[in-house]
């Protein structure tokens, strides 16, 4: 697993979640994978994706709608993660023209839909992007890469 790439927010208390990707080594397309709620997990759900063509990588993203920390007695149940690009969360098509970008994790479906709503204003019309929200609780992995590695701890 490459190291933590990590965003970072104007409060060291903000709480983060740690947001996996896979990159194939061959185009460097790049995938949202899963979502880790402590390190531990996280290592854990790098061992299913981590391998000599794909590689695992990190990215911590400020957790908005939360106050405190987040911890393993502690956590919101689902986190809602808004996307530029990649593909939609149930959809059957995987093709992806563009990699996707982490832009944002809330607590609630409503806070993501008002910030996609609030992107796509101030996009330019010439050239538009598509945002998708995926719901997911920690520990989850797409279905492509499950099954790959170690069990992964609950939290």
């Amino acid at each position: 697993m490459q190291g933590l790439i990590g965003r970072t927010s104007n409060s060291s208390n903000q709480a983060k979640v740690l947001v996996l990707f896979a990159r194939t080594e061959a185009t460097y397309a790049e995938e949202f994978v899963g979502i880790a709620l402590t390190k531990e997990q996280e290592s854990a759900m790098a061992e299913h994706v981590d391998s000599p063509s794909i590689t695992c990588w990190t990215e911590e993203v400020p957790l908005q709608g939360w106050e405190g920390k987040l911890n393993k007695s502690r956590f919101p149940k689902l986190v809602y993660l808004v996307f530029r690009e990649g593909y939609a969360q149930h959809s059957s098509v995987r093709y992806q023209e563009m990699s996707p970008e982490i832009l944002a994790a809330f607590t609630t479906r409503e806070a993501a839909q008002t910030d996609v709503v609030s992107r796509q204003k101030k996009e330019p019309s010439f050239l538009p992007s598509k945002f998708h929200i995926w719901e997911v609780e920690f520990g989850f992995l797409t279905e492509k890469f499950r099954g790959q590695g170690p069990e992964i701890p609950m939290y």
